[in-house]
């Protein structure tokens, strides 16, 4: 927002007072004057924070106004589960589609990837787990994928899945016009908010979506700064997210141990 506020200056300036001169044409050659020599002999800066040069006319500020998070939840999924291959191989021999069968490779999954996991075979999706005669499948089209014969030469992608969480607030960035001439405001308000709209993309390369744009009424401020000066404040609203990785466990088998509890007789009474 600074950027932008400072490359408002520079193109007044670089328009050699072309656009001053055409907001003031109808005043007289006094006022006129006047506003050429506050803009020429004390210009002014854009600053990050409230500060104030005591040789300055004007200025624009910018600072943090706000931050409101109404929907905030680490646990919000902003992004869609995703794949994430750890290896690939290539079956020496075809599979069948039955549950338990063997998945002959031309070579083993590294041991790092672990014991088990998932593993894509063209449009199906099955479960494998490190056995003594090397993978089988104990589960067979899960996620909504069918069981099918694989023939020998098919390639099987072992995978993760992984998604992204995160949360999401909106910010509200203040940036005050501030200058000792009501005309001069007038102009910097304006070519300050056509700023911020031509410049909506480098919002969004930053991260943030323009949301929001308010201007508040001309109104003195002789107690905040050391001079009488005029200033007009536009209210900038964008909406950030915040995402992080987040690896997904996914239950490869269960197993439920029975304990038998002997019955007892009930005492009679």
């Amino acid at each position: 927002m600074r950027n932008i506020a400072q490359n408002v200056i520079d193109k007044l300036d670089a328009t050699d007072m072309e656009i001053v001169d055409y907001a003031i044409g109808q005043l007289s050659d006094a006022e006129r004057s006047s506003l050429r020599t506050a803009f020429r002999n004390r210009p002014g800066k854009a600053r990050l924070g409230y500060a104030l040069e005591a040789a300055e006319d004007w200025q624009i500020t910018v600072v943090l106004g706000a931050t409101t998070a109404p929907y905030r939840s680490i646990g919000n999924v902003v992004g869609p589960q995703e794949e994430d291959e750890v290896f690939r191989g290539t079956l020496t021999a075809s599979v069948t589609n039955e549950r338990g069968a063997l998945l002959p490779l031309a070579s083993l999954p590294p041991a790092d990837i672990g014991d088990g996991g998932r593993v894509r075979l063209d449009e199906e999706v099955a479960v494998w787990g490190r056995a003594a005669d090397g993978v089988r499948l104990p589960y067979r089209g899960v996620q909504g994928t069918v069981a099918a014969v694989h023939p020998a030469g098919s390639s099987a992608g072992f995978h993760t899945l992984s998604e992204r969480i995160g949360w999401g607030e909106l910010v509200q960035i203040r940036c005050d016009i501030l200058s000792s001439d009501a005309w001069f405001n007038m102009i910097l308000a304006t070519m300050t908010k056509a700023g911020i709209l031509a410049n909506h993309a480098e919002f969004e390369r930053a991260g943030c979506t323009l949301a929001e744009l308010t201007e508040t009424d001309l109104a003195p401020r002789p107690e905040l700064w050391p001079a009488d000066l005029l200033h007009r404040t536009i209210m900038v609203q964008v909406q950030r997210d915040f995402t992080v990785p987040e690896d997904l466990r996914v239950i490869l088998d269960i197993q439920t141990e029975v304990i038998p509890t002997p019955l007892v007789a009930e005492t009679p009474p």
